[in-house]
């Protein structure tokens, strides 16, 4: 595999401090791969700017790595299926994932549209970055999607919000069930009032009958659901689920203003994979 165009990532922490300095502008490109290659990767970068860049037949199509305060907009990607992210953005390579690190925060990702996909591949990732903000963006295709898209907060601290709306997911629920076009992994506190882990979700719009949104929250967290005008559940009739790996991990969700699901949901736990969360708003 290769890289067709590459900003140099840092070789050391505070390398890319340094190389942060800088901004790169990547418009009105197109990328055309053979299998297992990467379109574009932007290393450090300060302000950057990517947009209408057309990639079709690569594994990944744009991959950013501290990039803060970057503009990701107007990609089209065509068959690019990666098992992490066609669009990744996430922290430099050259740290680790800490307590006290971050990645690419306040980016923001707009007018994207991937066409693709299969069981195993991811659409939009962020990871261990802060204030990305998905907005407007279309996934779909043929093939069903493993998470159309995803954020984990790499357990690391000073990532505290993640929102994504007025999303498109036009996708095949075809052997994935139990996947959720959303997966998100916010890191919150140990208690409710040192501050949590926050997601914003409204606004999306599902073709195919699929689990809306996974939660798999570390230490106590915060989702809000809004303005889900049409959502189809999974063909056993799930909306949400909800992974906890420790007894100390809770999820607190506010839904509202959202008439495609059902008004009980919380109460009925025959909506939900996992353990339902306790929900503080009701449906409005």
């Amino acid at each position: 595999s290769y890289t067709m165009m590459r900003r140099n990532i840092a070789s050391n922490y505070a390398q890319s401090q340094t190389m942060q300095d800088t901004a790169v502008k990547i418009q009105d490109f197109k990328f055309e791969g053979l299998g297992n290659d990467i379109a574009l990767m932007v290393g450090p970068s300060y302000s950057s700017d990517i947009s209408n860049i057309s990639v079709s037949g690569c594994n990944r199509a744009i991959h950013c790595a501290y990039t803060m305060n970057c503009n990701i907009h107007g990609i089209e990607t065509t068959n690019c299926e990666d098992s992490v992210g066609v669009i990744l953005v996430d922290i430099d390579p050259s740290a680790s994932y800490v307590s006290g690190a971050t990645g690419a925060n306040h980016t923001s990702i707009s007018k994207c549209r991937l066409f693709g996909g299969n069981s195993t591949a991811i659409g939009i990732a962020v990871l261990g970055t802060s204030g990305v903000v998905i907005q407007d963006c279309i996934v779909e295709g043929p093939g069903a999607w493993l998470h159309p898209i995803y954020f984990d907060s790499k357990d690391s601290g000073p990532v505290k919000y993640f929102e994504c709306r007025n999303l498109h997911l036009e996708i095949s629920a075809t052997g994935t069930q139990n996947s959720a076009a959303i997966y998100v992994r916010p890191k919150g506190q140990a208690t409710v009032t040192s501050g949590q882990g926050q997601v914003s979700i409204s606004s999306i719009f599902g073709q195919y009958g699929k689990v809306l949104l996974e939660i798999e929250p570390v230490g106590e967290c915060f989702v809000k659901v809004s303005d889900i005008n049409y959502w189809l559940p999974s063909a056993s009739g799930k909306y949400m689920k909800v992974t906890k790996i420790n007894s100390g991990d809770n999820v607190r969700i506010n839904i509202n203003n959202s008439p495609a699901l059902p008004r009980d949901i919380d109460r009925n736990s025959n909506y939900w994979i996992g353990t339902k969360p306790l929900i503080f708003t009701e449906l409005s």
